[in-house]
C-alpha cells in the first residue's frame, strides 16, 4: 500500500512561492539571454516580454511558433491501482472516454460545485500525468492529500510531484514543422489532447510531449528535464525558415494573456475561483451525462443545483469593442444601454489578430446572447462594446 503524502522526484523540494521569496524556472537565465523581461507571477520570476514586445510576439505565435516557459505550472503523477477512483472523485474527468495516452481539460471542484482549479489530466498504462496552475498548486495538493486521508486511507493511491522537469509551450501553426525536425519523427498521427514520450536525439533525452496549449493554436506542451531545458529552448530557436529567420522566437506572459484571451480561454482567479461554478463558467461542456448523472465528484449536488433553471444569475461571455477606446480591465462596470450595472469585466485587453479591444465578462444570463450590446466603463466613461461568440480567433487545434 502507497502512502498518502505527496513524494518528490529529486530530494529537493519546490520552492512554492510567496510574497516576498520568488522562485526561478530552469529557464531563468535563458530569459536573461534573450533579453525578456522579468515580472511576479504566481510566486515566480517570468518575462511579460522580450526585445520584439507583446505585439509581435502575439502576431508571431498566430504566423509562425513561439515558446512560453510554463514551468511554474504544477506538474503530479498519480500512481496506485485506485488512482483512477481518485481522480474522479476530486475532478469532474470522464475518465472512460479517454485511452491510454489520452488527455483532457478537467476542473477540480470544492464542496459546493465552484471550482478549486482547472486542470489538464493524461492518462498511462501505469500512472496519470497531472499538470495544475501555479497559482494553485499548493492548495490543490493540500486538497487532494486531505482527500486521500479522509477518504482513500485503505486504497491504493500515491502522489509524485515532479519538480525535476521544466515545462516549455510550443505553440503556433509551424509547430508541428519544427518539432518534427526536432523528434526526428512524424507528429501527423498525434492528435490534440494526446501525449506521448519522445526522444530528442541532438540532445540524447527523453520528453513527455503532449498536443495541446493555452493560444487557441496549434501545439505542444514538452515536460523536459531542468538541466536540458536552456539545450531544449536553444534547438528549438535555432530551426530556420527558408528566408533564414528563426520560425519558433521567445514570447512572455503579456503575448499568452491576449492570445488566450482572443481564444475564449479562461485564466484561473479571473473567469474561475471558487465562488464560481461550471455553469456560469459556460464550461459544463467537461462534465460528461456520465459524470453529471452519477456524480461521485466532490461538489456534484451544488453543481447539480446551479443547473436548474433560474438559480444561476449571471454567466461568462466575450465581448468586442464597437469602436475606438481604452481596454476595460479586471473589475470594470458593465453597464446596459441605460446605464443600470449588469455585471463586471473578468478580463480584458487588446487582441492584436482581431484588431479590436476585446474581453470576458460575467453579466446577467440575458445579456449572454451573440449580438447583444451593452457598456463597459473604463475611468469614467462608458464604451459600446458587442456579445460575440467563443472564440474570437479561429481554432488551430489539430485534430488529424
Amino acid at each position: 500500500m502507497f502512502n498518502r503524502f505527496v513524494t518528490r522526484s529529486t530530494p529537493k523540494g519546490v520552492r512554492f512561492f510567496s510574497s516576498t521569496n520568488l522562485s526561478r524556472t530552469a529557464l531563468f537565465d535563458w530569459h536573461a539571454a534573450q533579453g525578456g523581461k522579468n515580472v511576479p507571477f504566481a510566486g515566480y520570476e517570468l518575462p511579460v516580454q522580450y526585445k520584439a514586445g507583446l505585439m509581435k510576439e502575439h502576431l508571431h505565435c498566430r504566423e509562425n511558433s513561439s515558446l512560453f516557459d510554463v514551468s511554474h505550472m504544477g506538474q503530479l503523477r498519480i500512481h496506485g491501482k485506485d488512482r483512477t477512483e481518485f481522480i474522479e472523485r476530486i475532478t469532474v474527468l470522464d475518465t472512460q472516454t479517454l485511452k491510454t495516452g489520452e488527455g483532457s481539460l478537467s476542473l477540480i471542484t470544492n464542496e459546493n460545485g465552484g471550482i478549486k482549479d482547472d486542470t489538464v489530466i493524461t492518462t498511462n498504462e501505469d500512472h496519470i500525468y497531472m499538470v495544475v496552475n501555479a497559482a494553485c498548486k499548493e492548495k490543490d495538493i493540500a486538497h487532494m492529500n486531505k482527500v486521500l486521508d479522509d477518504e482513500f486511507s485503505n486504497k491504493d493511491v500515491h502522489l509524485e510531484l515532479i519538480d525535476d522537469r521544466a515545462l516549455i509551450a510550443v505553440q503556433g501553426p509551424k509547430t508541428q514543422g519544427v518539432l518534427e525536425q526536432i523528434f526526428e519523427t512524424s507528429l501527423k498521427d498525434q492528435f490534440f489532447m494526446n501525449s506521448t514520450v519522445l526522444r530528442i536525439p541532438k540532445l540524447d533525452t527523453e520528453v513527455i510531449a503532449t498536443r495541446c496549449g493555452y493560444t487557441g493554436e496549434d501545439g505542444f506542451e514538452i515536460s523536459v528535464l531542468n538541466d536540458k531545458a536552456a539545450d531544449l529552448a536553444d534547438l528549438l530557436t535555432s530551426i530556420k525558415s527558408s528566408e533564414g529567420n528563426s520560425i519558433v522566437a521567445p514570447a512572455g506572459l503579456g503575448a499568452r494573456d491576449s492570445l488566450r484571451l482572443e481564444a475564449g480561454l479562461c485564466l484561473y482567479g479571473n473567469e474561475m475561483n471558487e465562488d464560481i461554478s461550471p455553469v456560469e463558467a459556460i464550461l459544463q461542456w467537461t462534465i460528461t451525462k456520465r459524470r453529471k448523472k452519477e456524480g461521485g465528484f466532490i461538489g456534484h449536488e451544488g453543481y447539480m443545483a446551479k443547473r436548474k433553471k433560474g438559480v444561476v444569475k449571471e454567466k461568462r461571455c466575450c465581448f468586442v469593442y464597437e469602436g475606438r477606446g481604452a481596454p476595460a480591465r479586471e473589475g470594470a462596470e458593465v453597464v446596459d444601454n441605460e446605464g443600470k450595472t449588469i455585471g463586471k469585466v473578468c478580463s480584458g485587453g487588446y487582441g492584436p489578430s482581431v484588431g479590436k479591444n476585446i474581453g470576458m465578462a460575467y453579466v446577467k444570463n440575458k445579456y449572454i446572447k451573440a449580438g447583444t450590446e451593452f457598456q463597459v466603463k473604463v475611468r469614467g466613461r462608458s464604451y459600446p462594446v458587442k456579445v460575440t461568440r467563443f472564440p474570437l480567433t479561429k481554432p488551430g487545434y489539430y485534430r488529424g
